[in-house]
């Protein structure tokens, strides 16, 4: 699913929190979206935006677009090709599924 907005205001996915906002957000929420958006000439100069860790605007907005992966989801298997067995998408915090699945706390 993709959804775009105008004019959002991103604070809460910056590791910092500081006022920030940009001109059109584009969430997706699976590798699927991708060619979509590229077929629509979305994924032209645009600010992928990850985790948002240690992300900072200066002037407190960003004009452009800024696209942004809204999975939340974690997986865990068997080792995948890169020898992985966790997998985890954008803005999850790791450390309390590993303890829960590792150490059982």
């Amino acid at each position: 699913m993709i959804t775009t907005t105008r004019d959002t205001d991103i604070r809460k996915m910056t590791t910092f929190g500081l006022p920030a906002e940009c001109g059109i957000l584009i969430e997706y929420t699976s590798p699927s979206d991708l060619p979509a958006l590229f077929a629509k000439g979305a994924l032209k100069d645009i600010l992928p935006l990850g985790g948002g860790s240690n992300l900072l605007f200066t002037t407190g907005r960003f004009a452009g677009t800024v696209v942004h992966c809204a999975d939340r989801t974690i997986t865990f298997g068997q080792p995948g090709a890169d020898g992985s067995r966790c997998r985890g998408c954008a803005r999850r915090t790791l450390r309390p599924y590993l303890r829960q699945r590792l150490v059982g706390a």
